[in-house]
């Protein structure tokens, strides 16, 4: 088994539901954290969503939080284990242009 460390750093710039990762075939992911930064003039409202695989219904970590202008949040603080096919997304429902930084391992 392979453990790789790796960040993966996302803009949103458009409303609606982003996909920010989603763990590979044969994989399972221990995210580590995520950061949201709200690099607009104004408060940015998000959704922090979790899609298990084959499933149709969505898991919400945090739903309608609103990050201040020029700051930065952490909903996710402890690890949470993904497994092949899970994704998380977030969704805002105006334009954001707020900056993700997504912390994990891949196990292989």
């Amino acid at each position: 088994m392979a453990n790789t460390y790796k960040i993966n750093a996302n803009k949103l710039n458009a409303s609606g539901s982003t996909t920010i990762y989603t763990t590979p075939l044969g994989t399972t992911t221990l995210v580590k954290s995520l950061y949201i930064a709200n690099v607009s003039s104004s408060g940015v409202t998000i959704d922090v969503i979790l899609s298990k695989s084959g499933s149709a219904t969505n898991f919400y970590l945090i739903s309608g939080s609103t990050v201040p202008v020029q700051t930065s949040f952490q909903p996710i603080s402890d690890t949470i284990a993904l497994q092949t096919g899970d994704s998380l997304k977030i969704s805002t429902p105006f334009q954001s242009g707020s900056d993700t930084l997504l912390s994990y391992m891949e196990i292989t």
